[in-house]
């Protein structure tokens, strides 16, 4: 998991696609932010693990997701230059990867809330309410 998101890291930190995609790759590095911290809360107990255990794995797909497509779109501005008689189909890709960037990994941000203040009461309840 440490070099998946050492890779995503690499992505936000760097500058694929140039200037073109700076707020992408600065979308990716919060929506990293976001999932380290929600790691970090189920670091915290082998039972928020299962508490919150989908709302991390739907937030780190969306993650991977979402870095995959800022790498797509910085192949895609570097092929349009290439090749511009495909311009408007490489300007597809980059136009989802932006869409993607700015409408779906904000809402890790919301997901990282949520885990950090879920709490065990739960886990706390004596055997006999279940």
């Amino acid at each position: 998991m440490q070099g998946l998101l050492g890779r995503v890291r690499a992505t936000a930190e760097g500058d694929e696609g140039g200037e073109e995609l700076n707020a992408e790759r600065a979308a990716l590095g919060q929506g990293l932010t976001a999932m380290e911290t929600m790691l970090g809360k189920l670091g915290e107990s082998v039972h928020h693990v299962g508490l919150q255990g989908n709302r991390v794995l739907m937030a780190l797909a969306d993650l991977i997701e979402g870095w995959l497509l800022v790498r797509h779109a910085a192949v895609a501005l570097g092929r349009a230059k290439e090749n511009p008689g495909d311009k408007a189909f490489y300007a597809s890709n980059v136009a989802s990867a932006r869409w993607f960037c700015h409408e779906v990994l904000p809402g890790l941000e919301h997901a990282a809330r949520m885990v950090e203040r879920g709490d065990l009461k739960l886990m706390n309840l004596p055997d006999e309410s279940f």
